[in-house]
């Protein structure tokens, strides 16, 4: 248990520590969520909309039917969760309903990290993984670690890594407009 508060401490650390580079703590009013992080993983999550169903009719398909309706239910959740909150939200209000949106985004990241997903859908996964990070870290500034939903394995960072999408590509990648602060 010392171990694993030891390790999720060190890489909250680290990401707060990118989240801060990238100025995307710095909300447009301070108290409220960040517009940019909220654009990002709503993109991330309607791009992931998108692809799920063309995985399961690829041929050969990537995903069954039945994985892929649950996919799009998760998606659907977490879409449904951002659909309640604004850059006006207060932060400590938002960010428990953020934290549930979270989980669902890892869970989809977490069931199609593993799979070999042709191109051009390959892009849509690596740079929606690119923007979990960000959100992991904000959640983390504002739940505490024992509150906050579990970031995504080490596994799926270490895919990403190979990959070296900058949060600016992923953001392109996503067709997310980046918000001025």
């Amino acid at each position: 248990m010392l171990r694993r508060s030891m390790l999720s401490t060190s890489a909250l650390a680290a990401a707060s520590a990118a989240l801060a580079a990238c100025g995307a703590t710095t909300p447009s009013t301070p108290g409220t969520l960040p517009a940019q992080i909220l654009a990002d993983v709503t993109g991330a999550l309607n791009q992931l909309a998108l692809i799920v169903p063309a995985l399961a009719m690829a041929t050969p398909p990537v995903l069954t039917k039945t994985v892929a309706a649950t996919l799009m239910t998760d998606l659907n959740d977490a879409l449904g969760f951002m659909a309640t909150i604004s850059s006006s939200t207060p932060a400590q209000t938002g960010a428990t309903v953020l934290a549930r949106a979270e989980g669902y985004f890892n869970a989809v990241l977490a069931a199609l990290l593993p799979l070999p997903i042709p191109s051009p859908y390959n892009l849509i996964v690596v740079a929606a993984n690119v923007i979990a990070p960000e959100l992991e870290a904000y959640l983390a500034s504002l739940i505490p670690p024992t509150v906050a939903p579990a970031p995504a394995p080490a596994a799926t960072r270490a895919k990403l890594a190979a990959h070296g999408m900058t949060l600016e590509q992923a953001r392109t990648t996503l067709k997310v407009t980046p918000v001025a602060n």
